[in-house]
């Protein structure tokens, strides 16, 4: 990714979790002289303090850093990153308008323009009741199950050729059930039950 600064391109970087320019990327948006930035650090490097205000990368760490990222050349043995408060103590002496127009540039757009990743509330567990735990409604429930399947056997006897008094007996069968099932089901309300955290 990159970005225009004072009409020149930036390569984004990031290293430690935050975003860093290197001094060849101090030169040219700020429009100086090859090694200025890199001249000014060497001359105040005892203020400097390395983790915070830049990062030195060799051996392994530069090698896996070149692998991660396309713009640090081959033959570069030593990288040097710079952080926002090591790039705003490196160009303290950069006092013309455009410096400070680049320096507004870097800070805002740059060094403080990352997304910043948001962690999503957990969803707040609602309050349930514990019907699919609770003995009596459970019990209640099968009692229903049992009627249910009496009544539809009840049915079929009735729906058959029989004698006509058969007929009747089972139709007073199936409205005594019918009756059995409508006041179980009405004792359902009275049931007690518990509210609980939904389970997951």
């Amino acid at each position: 990714m990159e970005l225009t600064v004072a009409e020149k391109k930036l390569c984004i970087k990031e290293y430690a979790g935050q975003r860093v320019v290197t001094f060849a990327d101090i030169d040219t948006v700020h429009q100086r002289a090859v090694g200025t930035a890199s001249r000014n650090f060497r001359e105040n490097r005892k203020r400097f303090i390395e983790g915070v205000d830049y990062f030195v990368l060799i051996g392994d760490a530069l090698r896996d850093y070149k692998q991660s990222t396309n713009f640090v050349g081959r033959r570069i043995n030593e990288l040097h990153l710079i952080t926002e408060t090591g790039y705003l103590m490196l160009v303290k002496s950069f006092t013309d308008d455009l410096a400070w127009s680049v320096q507004r540039e870097l800070v805002n757009h740059y060094f403080r323009n990352r997304e910043e990743k948001v962690e999503k509330p957990k969803p707040k567990r609602r309050e349930v009741v514990d019907i699919p735990d609770n003995p009596e409604f459970q019990a209640a429930f099968a009692e229903i199950k049992k009627l249910l399947a009496a009544v539809d056997v009840s049915v079929q006897c009735v729906n058959r050729y029989v004698p006509e008094q058969k007929a009747m007996e089972y139709a007073r069968l199936s409205t005594d059930i019918a009756f059995k099932l409508a006041s179980l089901v009405s004792d359902l309300t009275r049931i007690r039950y518990k509210t609980i955290p939904e389970p997951y």
